[in-house]
């Protein structure tokens, strides 16, 4: 056991040093305010009373927490939380197969060919993937104490054999019911009880009259667990469609289509290549689908004649068969109907199915298994290797993405977002244009691309692209909607139509949405703009930081124009900003904040020498700080003046050293700051203007 732990944990350990992903990590666990605010009462409480981004997933939410608690807000420990989790679940998952077996060898075989397999790179190296790892945990415990519920040796009394059963069974339905507040996947668990009965428990043989005798008895005696399982599927396509997500596919198209995705995973499994995060759903055809039925139904049959030799077999083909069934296609959320993650609970189902093929003492053929069995783990180990560094990034994740489908909506409209974000707006316009074409185009798709146009000064195109949409999903994106249209009439400076969307918006999204302060911020530069003083200070008063204002001043509109940095609308927030230092030349924190802000950027609408004048104003205004002189050397460097750089961190330092704080952390920063301007490379900081607005909310 403790080898296979240890190679496990080695296997993923590189996920730790890997950055969040722009699909669902921000919004999960970044801009998640629930989650960011830590483990406290009020946040369990409403983690379990309300619903966040169409789910009611209170345990997600609970593990996130506890990870800001435990690390802070580290991609490090989110990452390794997630490893940690599936160590666990692969010790676990040896622990019943060998209970089942008492073969060690088989067992581990079993347990490292489903825990190195390269399907589990989705679910253990995307943090938003927590659902797949922490619900597997509580899957796995839940057979285990069902297991040992039903396998406890005899006793001398009734009741003492009684109550050590009802005591393991009691902690087998709370692991599911708490398995199923982070993922309703685990609905399938009573069935793989069932199953757990005929084999290893056989408490029932698979025989038609004592299934007839005994599976109704079986079946009426678990009927917490299908108490809790008919809840959590009600929670789960209530919270669905609150949001609009429940796909809108015929029955008969899902139906069909059955087959097709058991078959893909099928494949994936045998062939693991091409793995990607996002599949095009696949081509439903008569001869396809007729095809992948009978592959089915003959892997079946085959599986049911071998049971003789092996019911192992038969329960661990059934396990996939039945535990697959809720992502099969069958009820589709969303656009997305195939993901290696689905796979990680069926998998156990197929390590079950091959364990008579692992080595057996005394079998002639045994060294040409331990032969095979260990090029196959070797094999499967290295591919999870070569996965692994696909998610260090979203730009490797979605390059990978495109790479396998050049026309894929979302990989396009992820492209054309980092493009925007290093200032190549035209190759970001050209994307999100081709994105736009699919028909799997998204509302927010559709919104990027005005906002794209908004940023490159299109204002009139991007009002009239707005306006030509009819929305897929009007009960999730009417608010952004309006919020994006609000964002362009005000660039227009047509300020009362920008007002009447920017209260529509409010009306649209819920206060807890992660848009509604920015929407606040604009609906008081609006009314600013106006000259309308007191409709300003109605929306001042909503945001927490002004709510006992008595008029709002041209300082206070300064986070929306940080926010519409944020958003890549630059020219307009430069243009604000400048206004706003004409108005305070002599004011040294926002002189600061600002160079820092605009010389840090991969690109700024601004020239490098007016930032310049910015930071060298601030140092005559405050001399001899060596947090200014910072500054400075970033801006210098920014103009590409990397020797004027070095100067002015030099001094820096020097003042650093005088009074002793050479062990300070702005010490070592400049030290690294000075090694990127002895390379000719600026100093980047995207997150520059969420720092600052960190400083402006905490004062």
């Amino acid at each position: 056991m403790a080898l296979l732990a240890a190679l496990t944990l080695a296997l993923f350990w590189p996920a730790t040093g890997y950055k969040l992903v722009n699909l669902d990590d921000l919004v999960y666990v970044k801009d998640n305010q629930l989650v960011l605010e830590g483990l406290n009462w009020a946040a369990i409480r409403e983690a379990f009373t309300s619903l966040h981004q169409t789910m009611w997933a209170p345990g997600l939410w609970l593990s996130y927490m506890l990870d800001i608690k435990l690390y802070g807000m580290t991609t490090w420990g989110l990452h390794f939380t997630n490893i940690l989790l599936h160590t666990v679940n692969t010790l676990l998952a040896f622990g019943l197969f060998w209970s089942w077996t008492r073969k060690p060898w088989h067992t581990f075989w079993a347990a490292a060919i489903w825990a190195w397999h390269p399907l589990r790179v989705e679910s253990v190296a995307w943090v938003s993937a927590r659902k797949d790892v922490l619900s597997g945990l509580f899957f796995l415990m839940c057979l285990l104490f069902y297991y040992v519920a039903h396998r406890a040796p005899p006793s001398r009394s009734q009741t003492a054999r009684t109550w050590p059963r009802r005591l393991w069974l009691t902690a087998s339905l709370l692991s599911m019911a708490l398995g199923l507040t982070v993922k309703p996947m685990l609905v399938t668990t009573p069935v793989v009880l069932l199953l757990l009965d005929i084999w290893p428990l056989r408490r029932a043989q698979l025989t038609f009259r004592d299934l007839l005798r005994k599976l109704p008895r079986l079946i009426v005696e678990k009927w917490l667990y299908w108490i809790a399982v008919v809840a959590s599927a009600f929670m789960t396509i209530y919270a669905h469609a609150q949001g609009t997500s429940l796909g809108n596919a015929p029955l008969s198209m899902c139906l069909m289509g059955i087959p097709l995705n058991y078959v893909f995973y099928l494949l994936k499994t045998a062939l693991p290549i091409r793995l990607t995060i996002l599949y095009p759903n696949l081509a439903v055809q008569p001869i396809t689908v007729l095809l992948s039925f009978l592959t089915l139904l003959l892997l079946t049959l085959w599986v049911w004649d071998y049971r003789r030799q092996s019911l192992a077999s038969l329960i661990g083909w059934l396990w996939f068969l039945g535990v697959m069934l809720p992502t099969s296609g069958i009820i589709r959320f969303g656009v997305q109907s195939l993901a290696d993650r689905f796979m990680y609970l069926p998998a156990f189902g197929l390590s079950i199915l091959v364990l008579p093929l692992f080595p057996t003492r005394g079998s002639r053929l045994r060294g040409i298994r331990v032969i095979l069995c260990t090029s196959v783990l070797l094999g499967l180990a290295l591919l999870t290797h070569r996965q692994l560094p696909v998610w260090r990034d979203s730009e490797h994740l979605f390059d990978q993405l495109l790479r396998y489908s050049p026309d894929h909506a979302y990989a396009l409209s992820e492209k054309a977002s980092q493009m925007t974000r290093l200032g190549r707006l035209q190759e970001a316009e050209e994307l999100i244009r081709r994105a736009c074409r699919e028909p799997t185009c998204t509302d927010s798709q559709q919104i990027m691309l005005a906002e794209i146009l908004a940023s490159r000064g299109k204002t009139e195109q991007a009002k009239a692209h707005l306006l030509s949409q009819t929305l897929k999903n009007p009960g999730i994106s009417s608010g952004y909607w309006h919020f994006a249209l609000a964002m362009v009439l005000n660039q227009m400076e047509d300020y009362p139509e920008a007002l009447r969307h920017t209260q529509q918006a409010a009306q649209a999204l819920e206060p807890q949405d992660l848009l509604y302060r920015d929407l606040l911020l604009l609906g008081l530069t609006i009314s600013y703009r106006m000259d309308a003083p007191q409709d300003a200070l109605q929306w001042a008063r909503r945001l927490p930081r002004l709510s006992n204002a008595t008029r709002v001043r041209f300082g206070d509109l300064m986070p929306y124009y940080l926010g519409q940095w944020k958003r890549q609308q630059r020219p307009e927030a430069v243009a604000y900003f400048r206004e706003y230092l004409a108005q305070n030349p002599d004011q040294p924190d926002a002189l600061n904040n600002l160079a820092w802000l605009m010389a840090t950027a991969e690109w700024s609408p601004m020239p490098a020498q007016e930032i310049v004048t910015y930071a060298r104003r601030v140092n005559e205004l405050v001399p001899s700080n060596p947090i200014l002189l910072d500054t400075l050397g970033v801006a210098l460097a920014h103009a590409g003046e990397f020797t004027a750089a070095q100067d002015a961190a030099r001094q820096a330092q020097d003042i650093l050293r005088a009074t002793n704080q050479e062990q300070s952390i702005l010490f070592q920063q400049i030290t690294r700051r000075m090694e990127k301007y002895t390379n000719h490379s600026p100093w980047r900081e995207e997150n520059a203007a969420d720092r600052i607005l960190n400083d402006y909310y905490e004062h």
